[in-house]
């Protein structure tokens, strides 16, 4: 087997960047992420999932048994206690006081995520809103129509994306909020037309920001009706209201049964780097044209040995030539020919990192350079 290093240029690192697209249905008290549909199993409703609207970030557990976990016992992450009382989000701070040093401490693996909703009345709380205060700057630099003072005292709704969709940030002039009601027609929609992190409704109006770094959409316009007639239960099961943009996501999660009319879609991109490392495998002329395969040699000279007398004699086979000619009854001239199927990669020690399987062989002669191009997506 014959190793070759790399050359100058022949290893080259980039990234790729990509932008996913995720759209999101909400309705009558529930969401959609999608267009996923609920796949039943034996134990779990909604295989690999608790919601059609939520990103199941490891999949490792699709329809186990955790009513009776010995039968099909799902799989845990685990750590060991080393006395340290170091932890995370996932584990109990008590039950590691109360886990002897050396023993493991078990936390589930089901770590789900999707989008949420917020809504801000008067007399609200807004710690939340604080704690971005200065992701809010971002708007502040870009458009004047934006006052945080304002956000702490007027009605507004923030919509929260996890990073684990959209990965680096979101896509500018990505974000589309749409409105529907009245049998399903769309009554109003929004986007961000100059990639500003401005909001603009369909009549000019400015209704919200993105804050595209963080995945946070603010909602704040009060003012400008949705629709002049039309009605549903928005804040409370009282009475019905006119919509407005604040009102967006508004479902059953928030204590309001009676919405029966409105639906939400929400379509944005995420951003997402991808490295790339990209290694061109050099085969020069007159080399790699050799195999360890048996069907290399001529089958009538295979390698034998000779045993006389007074010596032994090691007689070698012929290498099988499997040059083509176009004429039936003509023998082509001699050329060492090898098939290329696999290329390892291995590090200073040759050690295998990785195989790349080519699709379908590739023929080398002996007078012929090759270079392969391997692309691995890190």
């Amino acid at each position: 087997m014959s190793y070759y290093r790399f050359g100058a240029g022949d290893v080259l690192r980039n990234v790729m960047k990509t932008y996913p697209e995720h759209e999101y249905i909400i309705y009558g008290g529930n969401s959609y992420l999608n267009g996923r549909r609920a796949i039943t199993g034996s134990f779990d409703p909604i295989v690999g999932h608790n919601s059609l609207g939520t990103v199941n970030l490891y999949e490792l557990n699709p329809d186990k048994d955790f009513t009776t976990p010995s039968s099909s016992p799902p799989i845990e992450f685990f750590r060991v206690n080393n006395g340290l009382h170091n932890t995370t989000k996932l584990i109990d701070t008590d039950e590691l006081i109360s886990t002897a040093i050396g023993e493991d401490i078990t936390y589930s693996a089901e770590l789900e995520s999707g989008i949420s909703f917020n809504y801000f009345r008067t007399g609200d709380d807004r710690n939340r809103l604080r704690a971005i205060r200065n992701h809010f700057r971002s708007i502040d630099r870009l458009t004047p129509s934006f006052s945080f003072t304002d956000a702490l005292t007027e009605d507004s709704a923030l919509i929260e994306i996890p990073a684990v969709m959209f990965s680096s940030s979101i896509r500018k002039g990505s974000v589309r909020l749409e409105f529907y009601g009245d049998s399903g027609q769309l009554m109003a929609y929004c986007e961000d037309t100059g990639n500003r992190g401005e909001l603009i409704d369909q009549d000019g109006n400015i209704v919200g920001f993105v804050l595209y770094e963080v995945g946070f959409v603010y909602l704040n316009d009060s003012t400008n009706a949705i629709s002049g007639t039309f009605t549903d239960f928005y804040d409370s099961d009282s009475a019905a209201e006119t919509p407005y943009w604040i009102h967006f996501g508004r479902y059953q999660d928030d204590g309001v049964s009676n919405q029966t009319e409105s639906s939400y879609r929400f379509v944005f991109q995420g951003i997402e780097k991808i490295p790339v490392l990209t290694m061109y495998a050099d085969m020069p002329k007159g080399e790699v044209n050799n195999s360890t395969n048996p069907t290399f040699i001529d089958k009538d000279t295979r390698k034998e040995v000779v045993i006389g007398s007074d010596f032994i004699e090691e007689r070698s086979g012929s290498i099988k030539n499997i040059n083509k000619t176009p004429f039936d009854s003509e023998t082509t001239s001699f050329d060492k020919i090898t098939y290329i199927t696999k290329v390892g990669v291995y590090n200073e020690k040759k050690e295998l990192l990785m195989v790349a399987n080519l699709s379908r062989p590739l023929k080398k002669k002996e007078l012929r350079d090759l270079s392969i191009k391997l692309k691995v997506d890190l």
